[in-house]
């Protein structure tokens, strides 16, 4: 589709919305390459200009990725991240059509710090099994993720997972069907999110330029009877994920911005869980 009139204020709009429609219809797929700035300046009427503000935009509203020395490519669509339930990341992957895996980067026993002994209630024997691994999804790198089990909860936690990775590059474990396999069922957990960045060494496991924005996901899990049975830490890709959660209002507000009379009414904890 051509279109006439020079650099007219609305051109702009005109190719992102093009181009949108383009990857609506499947006819630019996730990891094609865009038409080039010449290809589209010539194509759109426009000056190269008016056609670089277009991809800007479309690259900053995470459409598409624009890469130095190599072009503009369709961006792979970002994952959701809810706030409802707690689900293992191969669990939500599987859903989703994808195959999961992990690269084991290191598993042993150590002595939690004073600040996960307290999040994991250790007020005697602090040791805890600390996994650390790479979370792929149709081999692509998504999350790295530091996982704390208490010692006592599971000794041979950490034997099993050295047997499972033996000679393997890559496994299928979950973590979470290991714990339902033990007889331990995770029910609720307390999790805070943050955006952080790419430090080197994330930004080489994640195949991220260094500086690159990621989610940084604190979590604590616990089971039916309120025992912390882990604490992760998982820093997921800023440009493959994003955070949805649904908003209520809470009873007896002032549709006038007044504060809410104090009926004893408290925000829901939010539940999630993305790694097992």
């Amino acid at each position: 589709m051509a279109a006439q009139g020079g650099n007219r204020p609305t051109l702009y709009l005109e190719i992102m919305e093009e181009l949108r429609r383009q990857i609506r219809e499947g006819r630019l797929r996730p990891g094609d390459r865009i038409p080039s700035e010449r290809e589209l300046a010539a194509q759109f009427g426009a000056s190269r200009m008016t056609v670089r503000h277009a991809l800007n935009q479309l690259a900053w509203d995470g459409i598409i990725v624009r890469r130095q020395g190599r072009g503009s490519f369709v961006a792979e669509p970002k994952i959701p991240l809810g706030l409802q339930f707690l689900t293992s990341f191969s669990e939500d992957m599987r859903r989703r059509g994808l195959t999961p895996s992990s690269r084991l980067l290191g598993v042993g026993v150590t002595e939690a710090d004073p600040a996960t002994a307290e999040a994991l209630g250790l007020l005697v024997d602090r040791r805890v099994t600390a996994l650390r691994r790479v979370r792929y999804a149709d081999d692509r790198p998504l999350s790295v993720e530091y996982v704390q089990v208490p010692y006592r909860l599971l000794p041979a936690l950490a034997d099993h997972v050295r047997q499972v990775f033996k000679g393997k590059s890559r496994s299928d474990f979950s973590l979470y069907a290991f714990f339902a396999r033990a007889g331990i069922g995770l029910e609720r957990a307390r999790q805070t999110v943050e955006a952080t960045v790419a430090t080197p060494d994330l930004a080489r496991l994640l195949q991220v330029a260094e500086g690159a924005p990621l989610l940084l996901l604190t979590r604590v899990s616990y089971d039916g009877s309120g025992r912390a049975v882990e604490m992760v830490r998982a820093w997921y890709r800023g440009d493959r994920y994003r955070y949805e959660t649904e908003l209520v209002r809470p009873p007896a507000v002032d549709p006038t911005g007044a504060a809410p009379a104090a009926v004893g009414w408290e925000a829901p904890v939010q539940t999630q869980g993305r790694q097992g």
